[in-house]
């Protein structure tokens, strides 16, 4: 029998805790701040669930992880993991019970793996609607795990992970990441572009919420000014690299139900022209400019399509350095059942 805690029930918040490394790839996957691995925490009696994004997989890195998850007057009853070298010195560290899985045997730490999983696919939707470059993926990762505390109602006992551990129901807005919104400047250099007799906001892409050691939301919101990146081009940003500014206040209009999203938009307007011939293995750019689910009609018969599947994106949603891995010169590339011209 494989289970993955002991058999005492987990009533209350850090009963139980489990906790697993997400490696996220090689130098070319780093987010913007240098980060290459994630660790995952997930509560076994509340379903409080966060991602700690870091620059390496060490001891230091998942203590300065604990420390925020459960903030400075809680101590966990036990933590249960993978026999990780870095999570087991932490716990010894700060002299936490520690039980690790069967080694070999995922399943043996199974709702770590699960919580892992959900992060993910959680993560890639929100890069996807956003439109969003992958760089930006910690920033991703940890504004879902945010709204899924908030919003993710258990159905056993009818409330939200933040309901539960705190108590009280979420008062701030519920932002997706990368959506438009409008912020009141702090610093003055911020406000130097702001027209003296206009509007005092100024336009931005939500990248996420700030909270405590502990998890408790802090009342600020973490965004990065619309200007820094290239909205009537790429939906890059300027630089390659952002600038992420702490404010306390978003400005969004009255029973909003619908988000804009800047970047999506732009990307998906973005246009390269493809040269033929195309050489086995090149790497392309494509992005499409046409009406959501409508697909241009083509004389082709299907034999001549060549369907590039979501194994051959970079990441999902980016739709760029699209793969060719047959040595064909088809008239049209199609993805998600939208073809594109070649000119």
């Amino acid at each position: 029998i494989i289970v993955d805690f002991s058999d005492e029930p987990a009533n209350i918040f850090a009963d139980q805790v489990t906790l697993d490394h997400m490696i996220i790839g090689d130098a070319d996957d780093n987010s913007f701040q240098g980060d290459t691995v994630s660790l995952i925490i997930k509560d076994r009696a509340t379903n409080w669930l966060q991602a700690y994004p870091a620059k390496n997989k060490s001891g230091r890195s998942v203590v300065v992880a604990f420390q925020s998850y459960f903030g400075p007057n809680c101590r966990p009853k036990l933590i249960f993991s993978d026999n990780s070298k870095e999570i087991q010195m932490a716990c010894e560290h700060l002299l936490y019970s520690h039980d690790t899985s069967t080694p070999h045997i995922p399943q043996s730490n199974g709702v770590a793996e699960r919580a892992i999983d959900k992060v993910k696919s959680g993560t890639r939707c929100q890069l996807t609607q956003s439109g969003m470059p992958h760089e930006c993926w910690a920033w991703a990762q940890q504004c879902y795990c945010f709204l899924a505390n908030v919003t993710d109602v258990d159905l056993v006992i009818g409330k939200t992970a933040y309901e539960h551990r705190f108590g009280i129901q979420y008062a701030g807005h519920c932002v997706p990441f990368g959506a438009l919104v409008d912020f009141v400047p702090n610093a003055k250099w911020q406000r130097e572009n702001v027209p003296k007799a206009g509007t005092r906001t100024v336009p931005g892409i939500f990248l996420g919420y700030e909270f405590q050691d502990g998890g408790r939301f802090r009342q600020k919101y973490r965004v990065c000014p619309l200007s820094a990146f290239e909205t009537s081009g790429t939906g890059l940003p300027k630089g390659n690299k952002l600038q992420v500014i702490t404010v306390p206040r978003l400005v969004l209009e009255p029973h909003q139900d619908k988000c804009t999203f800047p970047l999506y938009e732009a990307r998906r307007k973005y246009t390269t022209t493809i040269q033929q011939p195309l050489p086995v293995g090149a790497d392309i750019r494509i992005e499409f400019d046409v009406e959501d689910g409508v697909e241009p009609v083509s004389s082709e018969p299907p034999a001549q399509r060549h369907d590039l599947g979501p194994g051959n994106l970079s990441q999902p949603g980016d739709l760029s350095l699209i793969h060719i891995s047959e040595p064909t010169r088809p008239e049209r590339i199609g993805y998600g059942g939208v073809w594109v011209e070649k000119k």
